[in-house]
């Protein structure tokens, strides 16, 4: 999983790795026994987060077997819960390119720093 390295290049930098679903717990846990997944997968069942963070993929209607789902992504939140940077596409077939996301975490942190 690429999550995996992205979480072992960012945590030494004290950045902390989860991923949101809109599974339920159950099929999280099974999924992360499955694939030795080592990053929390948050259960967000009534898209309440994928709601406030602006992610929700309203393409699939609430009939649609994939509604709740999020845009594929990911978010950089503060200890405040603002979201800080954005790399998500409405195309559900992109992915950000990791190196970019953490070449661009590491540029935030530095400007923290300042």
């Amino acid at each position: 999983m690429q999550l995996e390295a992205v979480k072992q290049t960012l945590a030494p930098l004290g950045i902390d790795v989860a991923a949101m679903t809109s599974d339920s717990v159950a099929i999280n846990n099974r999924f992360q026994r499955q694939y030795q997944v080592t990053y929390p997968l948050l259960a967000d069942l009534e898209h309440q987060h994928a709601d406030r963070f602006g992610v929700l993929n309203e393409q699939f209607g609430p009939a649609h077997r994939f509604h709740g789902a999020a845009h594929p992504g990911m978010l950089l939140v503060d200890s405040n819960g603002n979201i800080v940077m954005r790399f998500a596409d409405t195309d559900y077939r992109q992915r950000p390119d990791y190196q970019t996301v953490i070449v661009a975490i590491q540029g935030w942190l530095e400007q923290q720093e300042r």
